[in-house]
């Protein structure tokens, strides 16, 4: 299998500014870093200028109050939420997308 080789990917906090350059090694070494800084609510721009970020929203059943509206974890800590992961072209078209699986949050 050839490694692609990696050109030049920012990772940068939600203010803007750059906490890490990826400009070594290959896409396949480094994307698990990617990912995690895209769990972590960091922004990725990819090498062809595009900007992906994904976003966490707590699934809440407003016909319900307090606690009940939230789908608990086993442990009762964190709640349900869906991750939905924004893309920006470097043209500017935004592309928004659920991404599938069960994930849960700390509630905010």
């Amino acid at each position: 299998m050839n490694a692609t080789k990696l050109q030049r990917i920012l990772v940068e906090s939600p203010d803007g500014r750059v906490l890490h350059i990826f400009d070594m090694g290959s896409r396949e070494k480094v994307l698990p870093e990617i990912k995690r800084a895209l769990r972590d609510g960091k922004t990725v721009q990819w090498e062809d200028g595009s900007r992906e970020w994904w976003e966490m929203r707590e699934l809440v059943d407003t016909t319900k109050s307090g606690s009940a509206q939230y789908q608990w974890d086993s442990a009762g800590e964190k709640v349900r939420a869906e991750r939905i992961r924004h893309l920006l072209t470097k043209n500017g078209k935004k592309t928004t997308v659920l991404m599938p699986g069960k994930h849960y949050v700390w509630l905010s």
